[in-house]
C-alpha cells in the first residue's frame, strides 16, 4: 500500500500536518521517499517549504535551513563551514537535515564538534537545543541548524 503523502508549501502547513499526528519527515522530495524500504505510512515531503532553505546570520550563529542542499553550503564562503567541507561534498544533492540529523552520517559528529544546535518549530512556537539532545517531539519540525560563532 502506498503511503499517505503531503507536500506542504509553507511552514504553517507543515506544522498543521504535524499537529494531526505522527508523520515521517522527508528532507527531500518523492525520490527521497522512494528510497525508503519499507516506506512509512505517512510522509511529509519538505522540499517546498521555503523557510527550511534559509541561510542567515542569526543571534551570533550561522543559521542553516534543514532543506539547504549540501553543495550550496560547500560553496558558501563562510569560514565556519570549512571543517565540514569534505563531508558536505560526499553527497552534494542531499539536504542538510537529511544528513545532519542522522547520527550514522559522517557529517553528524562534525556538527557535534562545532556545538551545533537545532531550532525546532511546533504549533507552540520555537525552541532550540543542542544537536546532541535530539530526538525532537513528534509534533516538532527541525527548522534550522545553528553553528555558534567562536566569539559567542
Amino acid at each position: 500500500m502506498s503511503p499517505e503523502v503531503r507536500r506542504p508549501s509553507t511552514l504553517a502547513d507543515a506544522l498543521d500536518a504535524l499537529a494531526e499526528g505522527p508523520w515521517a519527515l522527508i528532507f527531500g522530495g518523492q525520490e527521497a521517499l522512494d528510497l525508503l524500504d519499507p516506506p512509512p505510512h505517512r510522509a511529509l515531503l519538505l522540499q517546498e517549504v521555503a523557510a527550511l532553505h534559509a541561510v542567515d546570520d542569526l543571534d551570533g550563529a550561522l543559521s542553516l535551513g534543514t532543506m539547504t542542499p549540501c553543495d550550496t553550503l560547500a560553496r558558501h564562503p563562510e569560514p565556519l563551514l570549512a571543517p565540514l567541507l569534505h563531508a558536505l561534498t560526499q553527497t552534494p544533492d542531499a539536504p542538510l537535515g537529511a544528513r545532519a540529523l542522522n547520527p550514522d552520517d559522517p557529517l553528524h559528529p562534525l556538527l557535534l564538534d562545532l556545538h551545533a544546535e537545532v531550532t525546532l518549530a511546533s504549533a507552540l512556537g520555537l525552541r532550540t537545543l543542542p544537536l546532541a539532545q535530539l530526538p525532537a517531539e513528534p509534533d516538532e519540525l527541525p527548522l534550522r541548524l545553528n553553528l555558534p560563532r567562536p566569539d559567542r
